[in-house]
């Protein structure tokens, strides 16, 4: 077989290799994408509200209050909103067995529970029924006009009041939500009560803000893009034309399994890590050894072929050079 045969079967041999060789392990790589959806595990245990304690102090006479308690440990993390009858009034990430989510009450009897619910969208049970009565405040200010959210703690809590007592509602339409895999989060906002028109303001949890002047009552979505696929708490707040003002937090949360969890469950098209022989740029060790060896393979015959075709180079200038001279000796003819 001449060099040049052998060096093309090399190129042909190891190219078909190569390809064989990256697709499988590409296909085998360590991250890929399901597409399945799996159901989590749904949660078992009820959320219980230990903060404030409605059994000694059930009078408020601040609209706002936070709801805290405790929360079933899972993974991926629940999330836990509070819930006035078929109102939801905020929700927040379950974070290693705690809650903490800041409510806006309505004057009077405020009948609250709290639910705990998986990536799924999937609830276990309700928590233990609380009762709070908001009474209305001594002072109450609204805002002024050229300021569209309070800067310190007593105008804060002085403009909620004036919210909580006008009846300036915030609300959501879903308690929470799931960040799917394109990143983008989608928020339905209810406002109603006060004094149109109203200016809303949004903080994604990402360091994004966005201000938006809304005529009239109605539902509103507002979409926002993540550069991270985590959890964020998204706060949502509105004032009226008089000065009233009110707020509210949303859970969006990833809906991802922690690295480091064993817990049995699935996910919903979200990119999962798994462990596994080592791989570099996403090919297995022993295909490396494979085309390590497919490429010494076509080095060692470039190189045969190389010092086959210059002996042969040689030994065609030896035999010229032979001729040469026998032609050169050849006697001349009397």
């Amino acid at each position: 077989m001449s060099s040049q045969k052998t060096l093309k079967l090399s190129v042909l041999v190891v190219t078909a290799f190569l390809l064989a060789s990256l697709r499988g392990g590409i296909a085998s790589a360590d991250t890929y994408n399901v597409n399945a959806v799996v159901p989590y595990e749904p949660p078992t245990q009820a959320a219980t509200i230990t903060s404030p304690d409605a059994g000694t102090n059930d009078i408020f006479y601040d609209a706002q209050q936070t709801i805290a308690g405790t929360c079933q440990v899972q993974n991926p993390r629940t999330v836990v909103s509070i819930w006035k009858n078929q109102t939801v009034l905020g929700s927040a990430e379950c974070v290693d067995g705690g809650f903490s989510i800041p409510v806006i009450l309505h004057l009077g009897e405020n009948n609250l529970i709290a639910r705990t619910a998986n990536a799924n969208g999937i609830y276990g049970p309700d928590s233990v029924r609380i009762k709070l009565h908001f009474k209305q405040p001594i002072t109450a200010t609204p805002l002024p006009s050229g300021v569209s959210q309070p800067t310190t703690v007593q105008d804060h809590t002085a403009a909620i009041n004036e919210g909580g007592i006008t009846g300036l509602s915030l609300t959501t339409e879903a308690p929470y939500e799931v960040l799917p895999v394109s990143k983008q989060a989608s928020i339905r906002v209810v406002v109603g009560g006060g004094q149109q028109p109203y200016t809303l303001q949004l903080k994604w949890g990402d360091g994004s803000t966005e201000s938006h002047t809304i005529e009239q009552a109605g539902t509103y979505e507002f979409t926002h893009t993540y550069i991270v696929h985590k959890t964020y708490s998204v706060y949502v707040a509105v004032k009226d034309v008089l000065g009233a003002y009110t707020e509210y937090l949303y859970a969006v949360i990833s809906g991802q399994k922690t690295p480091a969890a064993t817990t049995n469950g699935g996910s919903t098209s979200m990119t999962t890590g798994s462990s596994g022989p080592w791989r570099f740029v996403g090919i297995i060790w022993y295909y490396w050894i494979l085309i390590v060896f497919v490429v010494v393979f076509l080095l060692s015959s470039y190189f045969l072929g190389y010092r086959r075709g210059r002996e042969k180079s040689e030994i065609e200038a030896e035999q010229k050079a032979l001729a040469a001279k026998k032609k050169k000796r050849k006697p001349k003819k009397k």
